[in-house]
C-alpha cells in the first residue's frame, strides 16, 4: 500500500466538491423548464421508449393531447392556444406534455406554449402516423363502429385513440390526463389530477357524463325494444352515457386488466355494439358509453364541473322536453368545454 500523506486529504476534498458540483448540474438539467424530445422508434407493442424521466420524487402531471395538422385550421389553433393559454394560467405543478401530432404542429404547439412560461413544463411528441399504426387493429375497428358519413368531422381516425392509449405510453407514466383542446380551465388542473384520489381498486378511467340527450337519441332502438330501461335516461338515475373532451386514465391499471384489453378487441367491441344496436358516431365516448353498461365498475363518474360542455344542439332537434335534464350542473366550473364548436363565456 502506498504511503498515505496529509495532503491526500486536501486533494480528495477536492475531487469529492467537483464530483458533487457535477451532479447537481446534471440533476439541474433533468429538471429543465422544456424539453423537448421527438419520440424514437421502437419495437415494443407495450409502449414507445422514452427514456428522459423526471427524477422519482420530483411532483408533475402528464397531459396527453392531440394537436394536428393545425397549419391548415385557424380555429384549431386558436382553440388550442385557448385552452393552453388558461391551463397555465392556473397550473400549480409541473407537467409533462404528450402532444400527438405531425412534426409542422408539433412545432406551433411549441411557440404557443413557450408563451406561458409561469408554470415548468416539458414536451414530448408522439409522431401521429405512428401511433396509428401501434393502434390500427383497435382504432380501425372503432373507426368503422363509431362514425358516420353523414358526420364527416367525427370520422377522422384520431377521435378513436384514447381507449387504447396506454399500449403506446411509456410504462413509466402510470396515470394521465387526456383533454380536448377546445377547453377552457377556469381553475387549477392540480384539481382535476386529485380526482384520481376518490378512483376505487376497479377504476380505470374517470369520465364525465354526457350533458345532452345524445345517447337517449343513439339508443332510441334499444330504448324503443326495452321501454323500461334507463339506458339513455338523465341523471341521476339513468345512463347518458359519457363524453370523453376530459378523461383520467389509470394507465397501469389499462395495461393490467385483461378484461378491458379484450374488451378493445374487434370482435367484442361489434358485439356490444350489436346488443345495445348502437349506431354511435363520436368515436372514443361511444366506445366507454357502451362498455359502462355492462362494466360499470370501471368507470369513476368525474363531477360536471370538470368538463362542463356547453353544445346545446339537441335542445333544438327533437329533444327540448327533456334537454335540461341532462345539462344540469349547478357546480362551480372548473373547466369549460366549448364543444359543438360552442362558444365559452370570456
Amino acid at each position: 500500500m502506498a504511503n498515505w500523506k496529509p495532503q491526500n486529504l486536501g486533494n480528495l476534498g477536492v475531487l469529492v466538491l467537483i464530483v458533487c458540483f457535477l451532479g447537481f448540474v446534471c440533476f439541474s438539467l433533468v429538471g429543465f423548464r422544456h424539453v423537448t424530445k421527438q419520440h424514437p422508434e421502437t419495437k415494443d407493442w407495450r409502449h414507445f421508449e422514452v427514456t428522459e424521466v423526471r427524477p422519482e420524487d420530483q411532483e408533475v402531471i402528464s397531459v396527453i393531447l392531440i394537436f394536428n395538422n393545425a397549419t391548415k385550421n385557424e380555429v384549431f389553433r386558436d382553440e388550442f392556444n385557448r385552452t393552453m393559454t388558461s391551463l397555465f394560467r392556473h397550473a400549480t405543478i409541473e407537467m409533462d406534455i404528450y402532444i400527438i401530432s405531425d412534426e409542422e404542429s408539433y412545432t406551433l404547439a411549441e411557440e404557443i406554449l413557450a408563451e406561458n412560461p409561469s408554470v415548468s413544463y416539458k414536451t414530448i411528441r408522439f409522431d401521429i402516423s405512428e401511433v396509428i399504426e401501434k393502434l390500427a387493429d383497435t382504432v380501425y375497428s372503432m373507426q368503422e363502429l363509431f362514425s358516420s358519413v353523414e358526420l364527416p368531422y367525427f370520422q377522422n381516425i384520431l377521435f378513436h385513440i384514447s381507449p387504447a392509449i396506454h399500449r403506446v405510453m411509456p410504462t413509466f407514466v402510470h396515470r394521465s390526463i387526456m383533454i380536448d383542446v377546445d377547453l377552457k380551465f377556469l381553475g387549477d388542473i392540480r384539481l382535476l389530477y386529485d380526482q384520481f384520489r376518490h378512483f376505487n381498486d376497479t377504476h380505470l378511467i374517470g369520465i364525465a357524463n354526457e350533458q345532452q340527450p345524445t345517447y337517449r337519441h343513439l339508443f332510441k332502438e334499444y330504448r324503443h325494444q326495452n321501454p323500461r330501461t334507463i339506458i339513455g335516461d338523465p341523471p341521476p338515475n339513468g345512463l347518458p352515457g359519457f363524453n370523453s373532451g376530459v378523461i383520467l386514465l389509470d394507465l397501469e391499471k389499462m395495461r393490467n386488466s385483461h378484461l378491458y384489453n379484450t374488451l378493445l378487441e374487434k370482435e367484442k367491441i361489434e358485439e356490444l355494439a350489436k346488443h345495445f344496436m348502437l349506431s354511435g358516431y363520436l368515436g372514443d365516448q361511444d366506445f366507454y358509453t357502451l362498455v359502462n353498461l355492462v362494466h360499470r365498475e370501471m368507470f369513476y363518474q368525474l363531477p360536471c364541473e370538470f368538463n362542463r360542455q356547453l353544445s346545446t344542439w339537441w335542445l333544438n332537434h327533437g329533444y327540448e322536453d327533456v334537454a335540461d335534464l341532462y345539462i344540469n350542473c349547478t357546480n362551480d366550473v372548473i373547466i369549460y368545454h366549448g364543444n359543438g364548436k360552442s362558444p365559452i363565456p370570456e
